[in-house]
């Protein structure tokens, strides 16, 4: 069964702009980069993902 979080990021605006410059030069979006972090410690943090690969 799958199951919806929110994630959010909170960047300031110098971290916004450097995060622009970054996708003009590289193409793509670089907050993709920082939701996967997100979900990563939600899931170490709030639903025992270690338990879930070892069973």
């Amino acid at each position: 069964m799958s199951k919806k979080i929110a994630v959010g990021l909170r960047l300031d605006e110098t971290q916004l702009d450097q995060l622009k410059s970054f996708s003009k030069r590289k193409g793509g979006s670089p907050v993709s980069h920082h939701i996967r972090i997100a979900i990563a410690e939600y899931l170490e943090k709030y639903d025992n993902w270690d338990e879930h690969i070892t069973q």
